[in-house]
């Protein structure tokens, strides 16, 4: 086309159509790439596309626009090959390979799950330090989570995945994540804090020295393997402390993790075995005895009083006009739930940081320095897509929101500046290349990362140009190789831009280069240079808002594919799921109340727990991998700032009005994340316990009261209908449709179901003298743990539902997050019990 003087209009048609093609051809080709990541396709790849035709709009012959294209495309080539070889520097100046990185961020979550461990361990109450600390250490692990699955990501593009001995790096991530799960579960469940008696019985003496044991076994193993992979990824040991020069030494070495991974079981055993001896074997003399001892020391008013009877009914705990009689049974019960969670928060942990430790201890093998993986960037794919027309039809029904908002945007900027002729009223040699290339790279697939985009493209060209202008107030020379110098202490200053302004301060760099170097031509025509870099710069932010302009209206407007509606498929996938996981527990639960026997089926848990923490990555890490596509929370994020969170789509789906929408607001559904994170960790814990045999114990909490049965009904199904009915109830909410009249009353009658199932549990745990009878599995105390996270999980439910309809969010009366008597009181018994300690300590003295 260049070169015979086409008209614009026709350009324009032909940039559009060819643009829409285009984008189908790369959907086309990562269908064949699936699963791997497609990199043709990137944004680069659609500017490369349209540059020909862009540049047909300005240049004056063939020659000219051969030698533009060129030009262009051989810097960006060697631009790129610059990169490449700079990556691949010595001597620390390049990239860090994945061999190294993903041991490195994978010792730092070992470090972090190492002091997790340890603020178990000295925990004694819930006081503000303490707090704190469990927080400071959440915190971590979720940064360092966060870290090591960018690196994982990241090491797939490498030729050999990253391994350890002979397996690869999957395993051990999958049993870091389920130690950090597991210890959160604890440190929740803690948080609530424990009354005097059952810190004395069961967190001091010999049990409580077993369990201090056990988390610093853990956390030994734990910094054992954090060493190891940090000497597998290249790191250094610490430096020598001159004033100690004994603390220095090398990293643990694989012997040295066995060793760890093994006090780590045994420990672990020994903590298990004093359990059983504690109830088991001098059940009838030393706990007795152990328990009138500690109800005497705390309680001090015991006359007349069965001391197991007064443990079990929970008359140890100081009641009030709020507290008594039945509801001091389901709080004593509440803590033995609670108790039993972390107990089997624990042992899941030690087991997971006993098998981290045992996976670093092979060595791994040495990978050569290889740039990628064969066909990772998927070349072949996108040669091969235009003659495989299997994929097609999946590919244009992906792609054609997408591709039609490009062709569109692309469209209107040709006629734009073929019909009003801007360039006729401000002559420019560029003419409308640089809002179609604005346009190009700022139309993403999600409407929330263009409009991001599109924000943060416009600051930085309005800030590149400032910068610019200053550069030449400052210099005063008209001497392109003194300005020149500049670029460089401004790439070095934006480098240290925050990740989320990075594109911002690239687009700022891109501009003060194009305005120095643009300045060429004006000081050969001995022109003013601060009225030339002036208009140079206020053209180019004219030009770049232009097609920031068109691109946000069209994002908005034209078929938006909106990144709120897939945070909200995303919810709806994860509740259901949930829902799943609930209901399957309830089953069982139900079946050991009716002492039938347990039905297990390993094969359909495994795959029950691989949704669950599907689901869970796909709320947490809501990034889809392609580039160019923003995470999914915070586009919506975006998408609820700008207020096109709601409204409704018509004309099939090809045009967004800003009224009728019923949906539930983006920032609702952000915050719905957190909840919802959460229920899926206790769901994915709660299929933890009944995936395997409760034991022969498991009747105790359950069975010596019929109400229990007669709540869950057989097999569950009077109690999974209701959370059925609230399913479906917060799909509509999702989906936008209108409810009904009788719906709402599920959530009242769920809340009255799950006290009364709560109550009955106690009572049948006080008629059965406690969760633990006669059997080593202590099942008792799993059913125990089963039937609280169950209460967590439909607490979160019922959460969900109110902040979903916009409603204040009440925090349950047996939850993860308060208890029946409340922390304060706890805290202020724990200070009580306390002073009197100190006093006869005192006395004594």
């Amino acid at each position: 086309m260049a070169g015979l003087q086409w008209a614009p209009w026709v350009l324009s048609l032909g940039l559009g159509v060819g643009s829409f093609f285009g984008i189908v051809w790369f959907f086309a080709a990562d269908e064949l790439h699936q699963p791997r990541t497609m990199l043709v396709g990137h944004p680069s790849a659609m500017l490369m596309l349209i540059l020909p035709p862009t540049l047909a709009f300005t240049v004056p012959s063939t020659r000219d626009w051969f030698l533009d294209f060129s030009c262009m495309t051989g810097s960006i080539v060697f631009g790129v090959v610059t990169s490449l070889v700079l990556s691949y520097c010595p001597g620390g100046f390049g990239a860090e390979p994945a061999r190294r990185m993903v041991p490195r961020a994978a010792a730092a979550k070992a470090q972090a799950l190492a002091e997790m461990f340890e603020a178990v361990a000295i925990w004694q109450k819930p006081t503000t330090a303490a707090l704190l600390r469990h927080r400071q250490c959440r915190l971590r692990l979720l940064t360092t989570s966060y870290d090591l699955q960018k690196a994982m990501a990241a090491s797939a593009f490498e030729w050999h995945p990253v391994q350890l001995g002979e397996d690869t790096f999957d395993p051990w991530a999958r049993a870091a994540e389920d130690c950090r799960i597991a210890l959160q579960l604890n440190s929740g469940m803690m948080a609530l804090g424990f009354s005097p008696v059952s810190m004395e019985l069961w967190y001091k003496g010999a049990l409580g020295e077993c369990l201090r044991r056990s988390c610093f076994s853990a956390a030994y193993a734990l910094r054992s393997c954090a060493g190891r992979l940090a000497a597998l990824g290249g790191e250094e040991p610490p430096a020598e402390v001159p004033a100690a020069p004994w603390l220095s030494s090398d990293y643990a070495s694989g012997a040295e993790c066995q060793d760890a991974a093994q006090i780590c079981r045994k420990s672990l055993d020994l903590y298990l075995q004093q359990w059983r001896q504690t109830y088991l074997e001098h059940r009838d003399k030393t706990f007795r005895t152990h328990l009138e001892e500690v109800i005497l020391k705390t309680v001090k008013r015991t006359e007349g009083y069965n001391p197991v009877q007064m443990f079990l009914k929970g008359e140890y705990i100081i009641q009030s006009e709020e507290v008594e009689g039945e509801d001091a049974q389901a709080e004593a019960f509440d803590e033995a739930c609670r108790h039993s969670a972390c107990l089997l928060g624990i042992c899941q942990a030690s087991t997971a940081a006993a098998q981290m430790a045992e996976a670093v201890v092979e060595e791994s093998k040495a990978a050569p320095c290889c740039l990628t993986r064969k066909g990772f960037c998927g070349l072949r794919s996108w040669v091969r897509a235009p003659f495989t027309c299997s994929v097609w039809p999946e590919a244009f029904k992906k792609a054609k929101s997408f591709g039609l908002r490009m062709s569109f945007a692309l469209f209107c900027t040709g006629l734009v500046y073929a019909l009003a002729t801007p360039n006729e009223v401000w002559p420019h040699k560029r003419g409308p290349t640089w809002t179609l290339v604005t346009v190009s790279l700022i139309v993403t697939p999600v409407q929330g990362a263009s409009l991001q985009r599109a924000l943060r493209r416009f600051l930085g060209t309005i800030s590149g140009s400032i910068i610019a202008m200053g550069s030449i107030l400052l210099v005063g020379v008209p001497d392109i190789r003194v300005l020149c110098t500049h670029i460089f202490l401004l790439a070095f200053g934006l480098k240290f831009f925050e990740t989320e302004l990075q594109y911002a301060g690239a687009v700022c760099f891109v501009t003060y280069t194009v305005v120095i170097m643009g300045l060429t031509d004006e000081l050969q025509e001995d022109l003013d240079l601060l009225s030339s870099t002036a208009q140079l710069a206020v053209r180019r932010c004219c030009d770049v808002s232009a097609g920031v302009v068109i691109t946000m209206v069209t994002s908005i407007f034209l078929a938006p594919d909106r990144a709120v509606d897939e945070l909200r498929k995303r919810e709806e996938d994860a509740l259901r799921i949930a829902a799943k996981g609930m209901q399957a527990a309830s089953g069982v639960l139900a079946r050991a109340a009716a002492r039938k026997e347990l039905e297990q089926e390993p094969r359909a848990w495994r795959e029950l727990r691989k949704e669950v923490w599907t689901s869970f990555e796909a709320l947490n890490f809501a990034g889809d991998g392609r580039p160019g596509v923003g995470d999914v929370l915070e586009d919506a994020r975006w998408e609820s700032r700008w207020g096109v969170d709601r409204g409704r789509l018509v004309l099939g789906g090809l045009l967004w009005i800003p009224w009728c929408g019923s949906q539930p607001r983006g920032k609702h559904c952000l915050e719905v994340v957190v909840i919802l994170s959460r229920l899926m960790r206790t769901v994915h814990c709660l299929i933890s316990i009944c995936e395997s045999s409760f034991g022969e114990d498991a009747a105790r909490p359950l069975s010596h009261d019929p109400r229990v049965l007669e709540t869950l009904g057989p097999n569950g199904q009077a109690f999974n209908v209701l959370i059925e009915r609230l399913l479906k109830r917060m799909v509509n909410m999702l989906r936008g449709q209108k409810e009904h009249k009788d719906e709402g009353l599920e959530t009242e009658e769920l809340k009255e179901q799950l006290q009364l199932l709560f109550n009955s549990a106690a009572a049948s745990r006080f008629k059965a003298n406690g969760l633990v009878g006669q059997s080593p599995q202590l099942g008792g105390m799993r059913a125990a743990a089963a039937l609280k996270l169950l209460q967590v999980c439909v607490d979160n439910f019922l959460q969900i539902a109110q902040q979903l309809a916009g409603e204040k969010v009440e925090t349950p009366l047996h939850s993860s997050r308060s208890s029946l008597t409340g922390r304060a009181s706890h805290s202020s018994l724990f200070a009580d019990f306390e002073m009197e300690e100190m006093e006869e300590a005192a006395g004594s003295k």
